[in-house]
C-alpha cells in the first residue's frame, strides 16, 4: 500500500509542474523554451508587453498571464489576477 501510495504521488508530481509554465491558447498550449515567435504563432500578440514581460488576458474569470522571457525564450510562465 505504501508503493501504491508513492507511485500515485510520483504519477500526478510531473503533469502539475508543467501545468504551472503553460500558458492554452486555442487548442495550443506554449510552454517554457518555446520562443517569442513560436508565442505570438499560437497566441498572437500580446496585450501588454513591457521589456520581456508579456501580458495575456483571457476569458473573465480566468488568471491573467505573465510571460517572462529569458532573451528571446520563455522562462516562466505566472499568474496574475483573476480577469474581471
Amino acid at each position: 500500500m505504501k508503493y501504491l501510495t508513492i507511485s500515485i504521488i510520483l504519477m500526478f508530481f510531473p503533469v502539475s509542474s508543467i501545468a504551472y509554465n503553460t500558458l492554452r491558447c486555442g487548442k495550443h498550449l506554449v510552454t517554457t523554451g518555446d520562443t517569442k515567435a513560436e508565442v505570438i504563432k499560437v497566441c498572437g500578440k500580446p496585450d501588454d508587453w513591457k521589456g520581456n514581460q508579456w501580458t495575456y488576458r483571457q476569458k473573465k474569470g480566468r488568471f491573467i498571464k505573465f510571460l517572462i522571457f529569458n532573451g528571446n525564450v520563455l522562462a516562466k510562465v505566472k499568474n496574475g489576477p483573476r480577469e474581471r
